[in-house]
């Protein structure tokens, strides 16, 4: 999965650190790392684990299409930033029985993160005028989804269907992909909701210390 610093920013982020504008109905969320996350009205706005696992899930999605090569057109670029997947297909991968459930499940999560954008500095692989691709600093601010005026058009006839921004496909294309395990999918937010957090934290430093002696454990 497709993954950096302002992926895993709001992948811990929740309605409890928010600050809300009452005249304007906005919110925002800026992270111990500086990282802001802005909602452009927090009717709608879930934040919950299930949230989490469906920006997740939709990013293991587009993962196998973003082509990961700085000198990627936008064309390419364009075309492989839509999601799609079925009702059924989320359900036996979340491990859910009820589709009526599921299809609130996503149509509330999607329609949330609608409402979002996430701002920040994140180092990425970058290749300027031709020269060798080589790490830079670079200041984001984009919508994570291309807004859906009609929520009702999320699914249909069973399959979900929606897009990352085309300004979040150019960031995805320049991040790193780390190993994901879907395990993380079945996880009940509502249960347990700390277990994804800790199981995701977990899978982060794995994936940031193969090879070395504390792949498997965080601390001494």
């Amino acid at each position: 999965m497709l993954q950096g610093s302002l992926i895993n920013a709001h992948a811990h982020a929740s309605k409890k650190k928010m600050e809300v504008d009452t005249i304007t109905n906005r919110g925002s969320i800026i992270t111990e790392n500086g990282i802001a996350i802005f909602f452009d009205s927090i009717t709608n706005i879930d934040l919950s684990v299930t949230e989490h696992l469906m920006l997740d899930y939709a990013l293991m999605k587009v993962t196998e299409n973003i082509p990961g090569k700085l000198d990627a057109k936008l064309e390419e670029l364009d075309k492989a930033r839509q999601v799609t997947f079925t009702v059924n297909e989320y359900m036996e991968d979340r491990g859910l029985k009820d589709k009526k459930y599921a299809r609130e499940q996503i149509i509330k999560t999607v329609t949330s993160l609608f409402e979002q954008t996430v701002s920040g500095e994140e180092k990425v692989i970058v290749r300027e005028d031709g020269k060798k691709p080589k790490p830079k600093t670079v200041k984001y601010d984009m919508r994570i989804l291309d807004k859906k005026s009609d929520t009702s058009t999320i699914i249909d006839k069973g399959v979900v269907s929606f897009s990352f921004t085309l300004d979040m496909a150019k960031y995805l294309n320049q991040v790193y992909i780390t190993q994901y395990h879907k395990g993380l999918l079945q996880i009940n937010g509502k249960v347990n909701p700390h277990s994804y957090y800790l199981a995701r934290k977990l899978s982060l430093h794995f994936n940031m210390n193969i090879g070395k002696k504390n792949e498997n454990r965080i601390g001494d």
